[in-house]
C-alpha cells in the first residue's frame, strides 16, 4: 500500500513536471510576439525585417524535433533535458543583450533547437510511464496547457512589455526555466529502460515502419487538423474580427474565452467519445462548417453564425488532439521519442507551408481561416477514407 502511495505520488509529481514544460514551446512564439513591433523601433529596423527571429525559431522548432527524437531513445529522456535546457536558459536570456538582429535570430535559433528537446521528451516520458486510457487523459492535460498558451501568453506578453519593457518578456521565461531545470534535476528519474545505439540501419528501419503504418497517418491527419485549426484561429482571424465583424475589445475577449473554453471541453471529452465514429465525423464536421463559412465571400454571415462556427471548430481541434497523439505513439512503444519528434516536425512544419500557399494564392487574411480548415478538413476525410480498411481492424481490435 505505502509502495503504491509512493508510487503515485511520484506519478503526480512528474505529471505536473510535463504540464509545466510541455508549453515552453508555444510559450517561446507567443511570449514576445506583441513585442515585435516594439524590437523593431528598438534596433530601428522595419517591422517586417524583425519576423526573421520568429522563422528562425520556427525552423529550428521543427526540424530539431528529429533531431532529438532519436537523441530521446540512445542517450535517455531526462538527460536530453539535462544537456538541452541550459542552452534555452542562456538563449533566451541573450536577446536583450544582443547588439542586432541577426544576434537575436542565432538566439532564437539556438532557443528553438533547445525547446524541441523539450516537445520530444515530454511525450515520450507520458508514453513511458502511462498506457491506455491513462496516456490518453495526460496527453489531454499537455494539450489543453499546450492550447491555452497562444491564447493567454500573447496577454501576458503585452502587459509585461507595456510595464517593464520588451526586454523583461525574456528574463521572466529564462527565470522560470530556471525553476523548471531544477524541477527536473530533482524529481523526474530517467524513464527509458532500454537505451539504444544510434544505428543508421535502424534509425532507416525505425522510419520506415513508420511512414509504411497506414494506421499513423490516419493519427497524423487528424493531429494535423486540430493543430491547423488551433493555430489558423488563433493567427489568421484577427483581420476578420476587427474588420469585418467590427468586434470591440470586449467582444473579441469573450470571443477568445468562448473558443478557448470550447477547445477546453473538447480535450477533456476525447477520452469518452466513440473511437471509430469521432474518427469519420468529426473532420466530416469541420468540412460542412468551413464550408459554410467560405459563403461568407458572397453572403455576410451574421456575427452571432461566425461565433457559433468558431466554437464548433475549436471544441472539435480540442476534442481530435490528445486521443490521436496518444495513439499514434502507442503505435510504436519502442521508438516513442522517434515518433514524438516526427509528429512534433510534420504538425510545425505543416502550418507553415499552408500559410504560405495562402500568400502566392492571395486569399483574402479575411477568408484565410475558412479556407484552410476546408483544405486539410477535406484532406483529411480523404486520407481516412483511403485508408479506411486498415483503421477499421485495428480499431475494431481496440474495441
Amino acid at each position: 500500500m505505502n509502495d503504491q502511495t509512493t508510487n503515485q505520488s511520484a506519478h503526480l509529481i512528474i505529471s505536473l513536471l510535463l504540464i509545466l514544460l510541455c508549453p515552453l514551446g508555444q510559450m517561446s512564439i507567443d511570449f514576445y510576439s506583441t513585442s515585435l513591433p516594439t524590437i523593431a523601433r528598438s534596433f530601428q529596423i522595419d517591422a517586417n525585417v524583425v519576423g526573421v527571429i520568429t522563422t528562425a525559431y520556427l525552423f529550428a522548432y521543427g526540424f530539431g524535433q528529429v533531431i532529438h527524437g532519436l537523441l530521446c531513445d540512445t542517450v535517455g529522456r531526462k538527460k536530453l533535458l539535462v544537456i538541452s535546457l541550459p542552452f534555452y536558459i542562456i538563449a533566451t536570456f541573450a536577446p536583450p543583450f544582443c547588439q542586432g538582429i541577426v544576434a537575436i535570430a542565432v538566439a532564437r535559433f539556438v532557443q528553438g533547437i533547445a525547446v524541441a528537446a523539450v516537445s520530444v521528451t515530454v511525450k515520450a516520458i507520458a508514453a513511458d510511464i502511462f498506457k491506455g486510457d491513462r496516456l490518453t487523459k495526460i496527453i489531454s492535460m499537455l494539450t489543453l496547457v499546450w492550447g491555452l498558451g497562444p491564447i493567454f501568453a500573447p496577454f501576458l506578453g503585452s502587459l509585461i512589455q507595456t510595464y517593464l519593457g520588451w526586454q523583461w518578456c525574456f528574463y521572466l521565461l529564462g527565470s522560470v526555466t530556471i525553476l523548471l531545470y531544477l524541477g527536473v534535476l530533482i524529481f523526474l528519474p530517467e524513464t527509458l529502460t532500454t537505451k539504444k545505439s544510434i544505428n543508421l540501419s535502424y534509425i532507416g528501419i525505425a522510419y520506415k515502419n513508420i511512414v509504411k503504418n497506414s494506421q499513423f497517418w490516419i493519427y497524423m491527419f487528424q493531429i494535423n487538423l486540430a493543430i491547423i485549426g488551433l493555430l489558423t484561429f488563433i493567427t489568421q482571424t484577427p483581420d476578420l474580427i476587427q474588420n469585418i465583424y467590427h468586434f470591440s475589445s470586449i467582444g473579441n475577449g469573450t470571443l477568445l474565452i468562448v473558443t478557448s473554453f470550447a477547445y477546453v471541453f473538447g480535450t477533456q471529452l476525447s477520452i469518452f467519445e466513440n473511437k471509430q465514429l469521432f474518427l469519420y465525423l468529426l473532420p466530416l464536421v469541420i468540412f460542412i462548417v468551413s464550408v459554410a463559412m467560405l459563403f461568407n465571400y458572397w453572403v455576410a454571415i451574421p456575427k452571432s453564425v461566425f461565433v457559433v462556427f468558431s466554437t464548433i471548430i475549436m471544441f472539435i481541434c480540442g476534442n481530435l488532439m490528445p486521443r490521436n497523439i496518444a495513439k499514434a505513439i502507442q503505435l510504436f512503444p519502442k521508438n516513442s521519442g522517434l515518433v514524438s519528434g516526427f509528429l512534433g516536425c510534420i504538425t510545425l512544419i505543416t502550418p507553415g507551408i499552408l500559410f504560405s500557399l495562402m500568400s502566392i494564392l492571395h486569399v483574402p487574411s479575411f477568408y484565410k481561416f475558412s479556407f484552410i480548415m476546408f483544405i486539410v478538413s477535406l484532406i483529411t476525410i480523404v486520407g481516412t477514407f483511403l485508408l479506411k480498411d486498415t483503421s477499421v481492424l485495428v480499431l475494431s481490435r481496440e474495441e
